[in-house]
């Protein structure tokens, strides 16, 4: 029976074709499975080792010198700790821009540092966005960094205390990671038998990855959210709050919607400080920030403005709701008690709001903080623990 079927022409014909076609199938979706290997692999790859730089700058970066140039010692320690503990030789070049994205503060390159330069598409969209950038960038056989073929390009938002302060531009070594998955194509193409198996494995490696690298995307957005919060209160900061009222106040001028803006703060909150410590004063603005919680709706917005200020926004609210409000606030503050856990002494706090509204008292940004922090002002001068609003005067 056997010899019958090899002797029919047409049978191995039809055979060998139906081979041919299963294989060449096979290799294909091999090669196709193999390609998602690599960039995943790769993207993978890039993301752990931007976690780690990311991880060092943050630990060396000092609140009160960002924005500037890192020079002398400072610069000797941070690059220091990146050459050690930053993957070896797997960063082949890093540089951090400030916050506009058009001055060098540090880079691996010390002639570099404080070099100005036109902002680039890339650190563009890093300004504006919370997920990283990723390309891959041929090496110039004249460049200094040609030993390494290629380099993976990852632009991120450098983040401290909350504030996005700058721009890493990272060039990482892809050689040792793409070296492996080339070897696996050929070994696809040679062992044939092989396949199947391996299409299963490195698809479930491919889909693990991906799945690695859907988290660490997640801890890149999360640090790009901590850019906008402020990291005591948990609540917006004042650079989300610009740009948040911007966008509000063009949809009250575009749809006829009212806005009202309070602006309160701490009473005394510089004795808090002086008396009890900075640990009591952070407990005092967070608890601030809870009685916002607990006070205000969803849809209204909080933030923390700068030092003990707060504004809170009420969309779609008149003046007179808003007073009541920031009244309901006031009165809730006023249960608060803070425990001095050193003395065991327990302290009240208060507050002052001042109250505007839009279109009615202002009709623009400034216009509208400026009429808020001017009533704030005056409830302090009538003696704090109130809430004051300046009704706009009607003229002919």
């Amino acid at each position: 029976m056997i010899l019958r079927i090899f002797s029919n022409q047409k049978i191995l014909t039809i055979g060998f074709f139906c081979i041919s076609v299963i294989l060449a199938i096979s290799i294909y979706f091999g090669l196709q499975v193999s390609e998602l290997a690599k960039s995943e692999m790769v993207k993978s790859f890039a993301l752990a080792r931007a976690s780690e730089v990311q991880g060092v700058v943050s630990h060396h970066f000092e609140t009160d010198k960002a924005g500037k140039p890192i020079v002398g010692d400072d610069y000797r320690v941070m690059k220091h700790h990146l050459e050690e503990d930053a993957s070896d030789s797997d960063l082949a070049e890093l540089r951090i821009w400030d916050a506009d994205g058009t001055t060098i503060l540090f880079s691996t390159d010390q002639t570099e540092v404080g070099n100005q330069a036109p902002i680039t598409p890339e650190r563009q969209h890093t300004m504006h966005g919370s997920e990283p950038h990723l390309s891959f960038v041929d090496v110039d056989p004249d460049d200094d960094r040609s030993r390494f073929n290629r380099l993976l390009e990852v632009y991120l938002p450098l983040s401290v205390d909350g504030e996005r302060v700058g721009i890493y531009e990272l060039y990482l070594r892809t050689d040792r990671i793409e070296a492996p998955v080339r070897r696996l194509e050929a070994i696809l193409i040679v062992v044939i038998v092989a396949i199947v198996a391996s299409m299963s494995f490195i698809g479930l490696a491919a889909l693990s990855l991906a799945r690695r690298n859907e988290e660490l995307i997640a801890l890149s957005a999360k640090l790009g959210r901590e850019a906008d919060t402020d990291g005591v209160t948990g609540l917006f900061n004042h650079r989300h709050f610009h740009a948040w009222l911007d966008g509000q106040l063009e949809r009250g001028h575009r749809y006829g919607e009212e806005l009202s803006l309070l602006m309160l703060d701490i009473d005394r909150f510089k004795d808090i400080n002086d008396t009890h410590g900075h640990k009591l004063g952070d407990m005092a603005l967070k608890e601030l920030a809870a009685a916002i919680g607990r006070v205000f709706r969803s849809i209204d917005y909080a933030a923390r403005y700068g030092g003990d200020e707060f504004v809170v926004a009420l969309p779609a609210t008149g003046a007179e709701a808003a007073i009541a409000a920031a009244e309901r606030l006031r009165q809730e503050v006023a249960t608060i008690e803070l425990q001095n856990l050193v003395s065991g002494e327990h302290i009240g706090m208060t507050i002052s709001c001042g109250v505007a509204d839009f279109p009615a008292g202002a009709d623009d940004r400034d216009g509208l903080i400026g009429k808020a922090d001017a009533a704030l002002l005056d409830a302090k001068r009538r003696g704090r623990d109130q809430v004051i609003y300046h009704k706009p005067s009607r003229t002919a």
